[in-house]
């Protein structure tokens, strides 16, 4: 695990337009899910477009202070990081 949030953070952040196809993803990662776990509409979203950008080799680390998002994106194979549980 990392010392700090900002070692991962620090520079390599850019914006991603959303599309029609993050959507459905979204849609279908609800109907797949979201009976088994917690997942809600937006993390849904927030979700589909990280496996998105994870295709492309562009994330590799979901970082994210939701313990249910957190747990589904561990189980679609993300590395998970919560700031929450790192310590000072």
């Amino acid at each position: 695990m990392p010392d700090s949030v900002e070692t991962y953070a620090a520079g390599c952040c850019e914006p991603s337009l959303m599309t029609a196809g993050h959507f459905r993803d979204a849609e279908r990662l609800i109907n797949l899910l979201a009976v088994h776990s917690r997942l809600r509409t937006l993390d849904a979203i927030q979700l589909a477009v990280a496996l998105s950008l994870q295709k492309r080799g562009m994330v590799e680390l979901f970082v994210c202070a939701d313990k249910a998002l957190c747990q589904v994106a561990g189980g679609v194979g993300f590395k998970v990081l919560n700031p929450e549980t790192i310590g000072p």
